[in-house]
């Protein structure tokens, strides 16, 4: 403690004595007086190297910046970063940009969690069913979607796993109707949110497209929805079937719209094999029948518990083994 009060005391003393070199320095002998300066710096820094204490120079600044920059170089991935590129490719993939959709971009994407690689295992392993899931309003969570994949590719492998908790209020059609399948590795799921289907833009659309091209006409499709994410289920039977994409089995629960004119939209689209449709209509948030669908009135069910009714999970479980 007594040697840094004495650094603080020299240092204070230096900067005082500048000031005063200063004004005693003739407007001819400037050289002298930097000399003079020079030499009271200098003796300062005698000063404190006698305590132990040697300030750094630029050049062991700049030394030691260049040793930092050449370990971050060597760290794996540092190649890409400096030409500008990104440790996650996929991340740059714009769902639904262009007239391609999201397919080209899949192909030029390595991760391998995305839709033309998990179709591709799929089709190694035999399997060529996919579950497209919507999720109702503000009940998705993509932490909760990861986590659930990652369980199901665990089981797959055979290895010991804990099915993911949902969050509460959220994720009942992962939760309540898909989740229970996945302990024996269930069927391949994709789960999206109600939001992602609009008018423009749909990624469902591309992660169906995707399957298509690595399955074509094997590839069956169970589509499911719940609350809003039932007029989703709807709006992306209609897009694949305008492509002529046949859904083999498209399941709405308790379906809802955010305004009057979503309720046009509940016709069963042309290219739908089979339609089932469960609702309830009690006094909080409930469903509508849907024309063309075989409609199922549920009773003593709330909205949020439609997707684990046994009666759904007995249809579901048919529409996979069929």
């Amino acid at each position: 403690m007594r040697r840094v009060v004495l650094v603080l005391a020299l240092a204070v003393g230096a900067l005082g004595a500048l000031p005063a070199l200063q004004a005693q320095e003739p407007a001819s002998s400037s050289v002298l007086a930097r000399g003079a300066q020079g030499e009271e710096v200098l003796g300062l820094q005698r000063r404190l190297s006698a305590l132990g204490y040697t300030p750094r120079s630029r050049r062991s600044v700049r030394g030691r910046d260049r040793g930092r920059r050449a370990r971050l170089s060597a760290r794996p991935g540092a190649e890409r970063r400096r030409k500008g590129g990104s440790r996650h490719p996929a991340r740059l993939a714009r769902p639904g940009g262009g007239a391609g959709g999201l397919a080209p971009a899949l192909e030029r994407s390595p991760d391998p969690s995305g839709p033309r690689a998990r179709a591709q295992a799929a089709r190694a392993a035999g399997r060529r069913t996919l579950v497209v899931a919507f999720e109702g309003l503000w009940s998705y969570r993509g932490s909760y979607t990861r986590a659930l994949l990652r369980y199901q590719d665990r089981r797959r492998r055979g290895a010991a796993a804990r099915p993911p908790t949902a969050p509460p209020l959220s994720s009942y059609v992962s939760q309540r109707l898909i989740a229970p399948l996945l302990a024996e590795g269930g069927p391949d799921v994709a789960l999206f949110s109600e939001t992602s289907e609009t008018a423009d833009a749909s990624e469902a659309l591309d992660t169906v497209l995707a399957w298509r091209q690595v399955l074509g006409s094997e590839l069956r499709l169970v589509v499911v929805g719940h609350s809003f994410g039932g007029l989703a289920a709807l709006r992306l039977a209609r897009k694949l079937g305008a492509r002529g994409v046949e859904v083999q089995h498209l399941l709405t629960l308790d379906p809802r719209a955010p305004t009057a004119a979503g309720y046009r939209e509940f016709v069963t689209p042309s290219g739908v094999r089979e339609h089932h449709t469960y609702y309830q209509r009690g006094w909080w948030l409930p469903g509508r029948p849907i024309e063309g669908s075989q409609n199922h009135r549920l009773q003593g069910v709330g909205h949020t518990a439609v997707p684990g009714a046994p009666e759904v999970r007995a249809r579901f479980q048919a529409m996979l083994g069929d």
